[in-house]
C-alpha cells in the first residue's frame, strides 16, 4: 500500500479510530472531557489556594516579631496569651468593625458583619461554618475550634460562607498593602524568601488574594485589570491563581 494512498488517507488507523468518538456519541464525550477539565482545574485550585494560605500565615508569624514592633498589634489586633499554663497558640482579635477576626497561627475566624462565621485552617482547605463565636479568644488549639464548626448543610450557608471568605480574602490583600507601607517591601520580600517553598512572589500576594476574593464574589465585579468575574456564582473551590502569580522557588 502506499504511504500516499487516497483511501487510506480516509481511514483512520485502528488506534486513532478507538479514541475517536462516533457521531452518536460527541455529546457524551465532549460532557465528559469537560467533567474531566473541571476536575483538574478544582485539584489545582485548591493546591494553590492552600500554598497561599500557609504562606500568608507564616507571614503574620514573622509580622508579629517585626524589629520595631509587633504589627498585629499595630494593625489593631488585641493578644490573648494563654495564662493557664497550658499549650497551644495566641490568640489575636480584632472586633467591633465590619470584620471580626480571632486569629492563631493554626487558622483564624472571620465574620462579616450581618454574616456567618467561618473557620480558614492553616492546612485544611474545607471552609468550615462556626457555629458559636463567643469567647472564641479563650480557645488556643485547631480541635477546641473545630468542635464549633461545621459543613455548610444547605446552598445558602455554602453561598454565604463563600462571600465571607471573599470578604476575608479582600481584607487579607488590603494588609499585605499596608504591610508594605508600614514596614517596607524589603521586609516582606526577606520574609518571603525566608520560606522553604514560596508559590507566590512577595510582590503579588495582595493581588493574590484579590483575585482569589473576586472568584467568591457573591455578585459580579470586576479584577485590578477590568475583566469581569465572579457572575454571581458560589463555587465550591477557589480559582486557579494565575499563572503570572505563581512561582516555583529553585532551591539555592
Amino acid at each position: 500500500m502506499s504511504l500516499f494512498d487516497p483511501e487510506a488517507a480516509r481511514k483512520p488507523t485502528a488506534s486513532v479510530a478507538a479514541t475517536c468518538p462516533q457521531d452518536g456519541d460527541v455529546g457524551q464525550w465532549l460532557f465528559a472531557f469537560q467533567r474531566r477539565r473541571r476536575r483538574r482545574a478544582a485539584r489545582r485550585a485548591k493546591r494553590n489556594l492552600k500554598a497561599l494560605v500557609h504562606q500568608q500565615f507564616w507571614c503574620w508569624g514573622m509580622d508579629i516579631g517585626y524589629p520595631c514592633g509587633n504589627q498585629l498589634l499595630r494593625e489593631g489586633f488585641t493578644r490573648h496569651r494563654r495564662t493557664d499554663g497550658g499549650t497551644g497558640g495566641t490568640c489575636y482579635t480584632s472586633t467591633g468593625g465590619d470584620l471580626d477576626l480571632w486569629l492563631w497561627g493554626f487558622g483564624l475566624v472571620a465574620k462579616p458583619r450581618g454574616s456567618c462565621a467561618v473557620l480558614l485552617r492553616r492546612y485544611e482547605m474545607q471552609p468550615l461554618i462556626v457555629r458559636d463565636i463567643v469567647g472564641l479568644q479563650s480557645l488556643h488549639g485547631l480541635p477546641d475550634v473545630v468542635r464549633r464548626a461545621s459543613v455548610a448543610t444547605n446552598e445558602h450557608e455554602r453561598s454565604e460562607a463563600a462571600s465571607a471568605r471573599s470578604i476575608l480574602f479582600r481584607w487579607i490583600a488590603g494588609y499585605e498593602r499596608r504591610i508594605v507601607q508600614h514596614a517596607g517591601a524589603d521586609w516582606r520580600e526577606r520574609v518571603v524568601a525566608a520560606m522553604e517553598h514560596v508559590m507566590i512572589p512577595a510582590d503579588t500576594m495582595a493581588a493574590a488574594w484579590e483575585e482569589t476574593a473576586a472568584s467568591l464574589a457573591p455578585s459580579p465585579t470586576t479584577t485590578s485589570t477590568g475583566v469581569p468575574v465572579g457572575h454571581g456564582r458560589s463555587v465550591d473551590f477557589d480559582t486557579v491563581l494565575p499563572r503570572r502569580l505563581l512561582l516555583t522557588r529553585r532551591a539555592t
